[in-house]
């Protein structure tokens, strides 16, 4: 995506959640965000930005359920389309370090999906879960291979995807070095924690 595209999007967005009091604020902080995003993602400097989407994302829940429930949905899906712009379309990205990898046992999850397989690095740490591999992100951690899904049918697919995972994997963003440049990819990462 273009610089000026990815400006010209968020604009658009900023335009229309201005009349909303409640929204400026997380509005400034998701431009302040953009304005560093290129550079950060380029030197793999990442270490707080997802956790800072997922915290912008979440104050806005807070800051707007004092409204009509409506308008709650609205500002937040307003919000979460902000950072599918600057993060230069994430849901179309899924990163598989285990068994959703093509040749593994759960392939047939993700096969009927049409896109095309590259691969990539994750840094983190896999560790087995209940008989299956279970990732941690860690920017220090060991670099580990992964294969990346490109498609944009994964977006009407993750809630079939996050299903099949269940409660032991929350599906969240990291960094993932392809073709050496970093990408943010969707990945299951999981939610047990693990015995020290």
């Amino acid at each position: 995506m273009t610089q000026a595209l990815r400006h010209a999007n968020k604009a658009r967005l900023v335009e229309e959640t201005k009349t909303d009091e409640k929204c400026v604020e997380l509005l400034n902080s998701l431009s302040a965000m953009y304005l560093d995003y290129s550079e950060r993602v380029k030197e793999g400097n990442c270490d707080d930005l997802f956790e800072r989407c997922s915290s912008l994302i979440s104050s806005s829940r807070v800051a707007i359920a004092s409204n009509n429930e409506l308008q709650m949905i609205e500002s937040v899906r307003l919000l979460e389309g902000f950072i599918e712009v600057i993060l230069e379309r994430p849901s179309q990205r899924l990163a598989a370090y285990g068994t959703l990898r093509p040749g593994q046992s759960n392939y047939k999850i993700v096969s009927n999906i049409q896109g095309e397989w590259t691969s990539g690095v994750i840094r983190g740490s896999v560790r087995e879960v209940a008989g299956y591999p279970a990732y941690t992100w860690d920017e220090s951690g060991e670099p580990i291979p992964v294969e990346v899904l490109i498609s944009e049918q994964l977006i009407s697919e993750y809630a079939r995807i996050d299903e099949f995972e269940g409660a032991n994997y929350k599906r969240t963003l990291v960094p993932v070095l392809m073709d050496d440049a970093y990408s943010v990819c969707n990945v299951y990462e999981t939610s047990v924690a693990w015995p020290r």
